[in-house]
């Protein structure tokens, strides 16, 4: 009788490892499974044939998309923009080859010290901040400034080219 009591406090008292030891013994049978599966039979056509002269043969192309409903209310205005993601998709914003902008508003060219000018730009995630020639922010780069037309060169480096804003 006290070797079957000693037998079931060793059982309880190292439970915890059985059951780990369980569950690694199940993680190892189901990686063999996985690993050492046997090669299923290939078949050389589709598991299912259709008959001949069945509609897939009849269809010779595809039907038209259903018309738009003109009293359908316009829902892209429901839709925002993710607040979390500092780039958008930005589908509006396209420039004269079709290649989508910046979404960069600069609002204002200001002397600066020293005879140099800044650029006070909102990015779509920032307030507006101002910049210098060659500062740096998110993934543009200042240029140049030109304020006597007005004109703020910015490369992007997520397009790899060069943007110009004029003030509004």
């Amino acid at each position: 009788m006290e070797q079957l009591r000693k037998v079931g406090d060793w059982l309880w008292r190292n439970k915890e490892k059985m059951v780990l030891a369980g569950l690694v013994l199940v993680l190892i049978y189901q990686v063999y499974k996985v690993k050492f599966a046997p090669p299923e039979a290939e078949e050389d056509g589709p598991r299912f044939v259709l008959p001949s002269g069945s509609v897939r043969d009849t269809i010779t192309e595809l039907p038209p998309p259903p018309p738009s409903d003109p009293d359908r209310p316009d829902t892209k205005r429901l839709v925002r923009s993710n607040p979390f993601s500092a780039i958008g998709l930005g589908g509006d914003n396209l420039d004269e080859d079709g290649q989508a902008q910046p979404e960069l508003e600069l609002l204002k060219i200001m002397p600066w010290t020293g005879g140099t000018f800044v650029a006070e730009i909102r990015t779509q995630t920032a307030r507006p901040k101002r910049y210098g020639v060659g500062d740096q922010f998110e993934s543009y780069r200042i240029i140049s400034i030109d304020p006597s037309a007005k004109e703020v060169v910015v490369y992007s480096e997520e397009h790899r080219k060069n943007f110009t804003f004029t003030v509004e």
